[in-house]
């Protein structure tokens, strides 16, 4: 599937820094943790794509909200 995504130009979200990208995301659920800053992922529950500049799916992301 992958492959057939990638033919058509469609490519996974990254989060480089492990920060939450407003419009590329879905936050599905908050944890605190006091070592994070806020906003950082904690988990992907279900990954994003991007086909150039067009999203095709947010992420659903789970992030420190302290």
């Amino acid at each position: 599937m992958i492959r057939l995504l990638s033919a058509k130009g469609v490519t996974k979200l990254d989060f480089p820094e492990n920060r939450l990208i407003i419009g590329f995301c879905r936050v599905v659920e908050t944890e605190p943790d006091s070592t994070k800053a806020n906003d950082t992922i904690i988990s992907i529950v279900r990954e994003g794509y991007i086909r150039g500049s067009e999203l095709i799916r947010p992420a659903d992301v789970i992030i420190v909200k302290n």
